[in-house]
C-alpha cells in the first residue's frame, strides 16, 4: 500500500476549502498575487479555525509517519510557518 504524500498546498487547501470554499489554485485564478501575505490577508480564519485546522495538520502528521505529538510538532515548525493561516485580529 503506497503512503500518501502531502504538499504545501494540500495542507493550505485543508483550511481554504471548509473556511472560504476555494482552493488556492483557484483563488490564485480569480484574483492573482505576487506576495504570498496578499494572499494570507485576503482568506484570514479565527482562532478557533486555525486551532482546528492545526490539529488535523499534527494528528494526520502523527498518523502518517507514526510519530509522538512532540516529535511531530518539532518536525512540522518550518511547514508551519510556509502553510498556516492568518488569525482574523
Amino acid at each position: 500500500m503506497k503512503k500518501i504524500e502531502y504538499t504545501e498546498t494540500d495542507l493550505i487547501n485543508w483550511w481554504v476549502v471548509p473556511y472560504h470554499g476555494i482552493t488556492i489554485e483557484a483563488a490564485f485564478e480569480k484574483e492573482p498575487w505576487t506576495d504570498s501575505r496578499d494572499f494570507y490577508s485576503r482568506y484570514q480564519v479565527t482562532q478557533e479555525q486555525h486551532d482546528e485546522w492545526y490539529e488535523k495538520v499534527v494528528t494526520t502528521f502523527m498518523k502518517r509517519y507514526r510519530w509522538s505529538r512532540r516529535h511531530t510538532i518539532g518536525q512540522l515548525c518550518f511547514i508551519y510557518l510556509n502553510t498556516s493561516p492568518m488569525v482574523i485580529r
